[in-house]
């Protein structure tokens, strides 16, 4: 019975053995390498998000608020203001989603920094939808040209002369979705390398 026993439990443990480093490999490649080529990320507000940054500097932005209907929201008074995008791999473009509200604000626009220092691409923020009192817009980018620091990628909220005019910009979230060429069989040796670094 005690043989019996003992030889049940090898088997359990060569089975953990094999299933642990296994489940362990495909986490690994899922965030890191995001075989299906589409990471998507969501920051609102109420909870840190691993993928995207608060927004500051703070000063240029308010704390974390709450309305009247239970929504969070954090107030742009000063142009501009900076978040910053977590890539794991390289994409190769990127779709970001704004809720916001803006008062007195004449030009809202968002950016992607191209280069060191203030070189960025800005495209005009301009809302396609409402979701009860907050507007909802789309902006796409080629991130061919984007400047990569350390794995992030800056992004900025623009009004220019925001604070002259006594404008206010409320955002609610910021969604982004990442795109590259899914991963192929070509790929299986980068995986096993970035495994084995991970391990060791």
């Amino acid at each position: 019975m005690k043989q019996d026993n003992l030889k049940r439990w090898y088997k359990i443990i060569r089975i953990i053995l094999i299933i642990v480093p296994t489940l362990t490999f495909l986490w690994l490649v899922n965030k890191n390498l995001v075989p299906s080529g589409k990471l998507s990320a969501n920051y609102n507000l109420q909870e840190l998000s691993p993928f995207i940054s608060r927004l500051y500097p703070t000063g240029r932005v308010l704390g974390v608020e709450k309305d009247k209907e239970g929504q969070y929201y954090q107030s742009i008074i000063i142009d501009p203001v900076y978040f910053k995008v977590h890539l794991p791999v390289s994409f190769q473009k990127a779709h970001l989603i704004l809720k916001y509200q803006t008062d007195k604000v004449d030009n809202f626009r968002l950016g992607y920094q191209v280069g060191p220092g203030f070189q960025y691409y800005f495209k005009n923020v301009v809302p396609t939808e409402r979701e009860g009192f907050w507007q909802v817009a789309e902006v796409d980018f080629n991130l061919a040209n984007a400047y990569i620091k350390d794995n992030k990628s800056r992004f900025a909220l623009s009004s220019p002369y925001l604070d002259e005019q006594g404008g206010e910009i409320k955002i609610n979230s910021i969604e982004v979705v990442l795109e590259k060429e899914p991963l192929g069989m070509k790929d299986v040796p980068i995986l096993i390398k970035k495994f084995i670094k991970k391990i060791f």
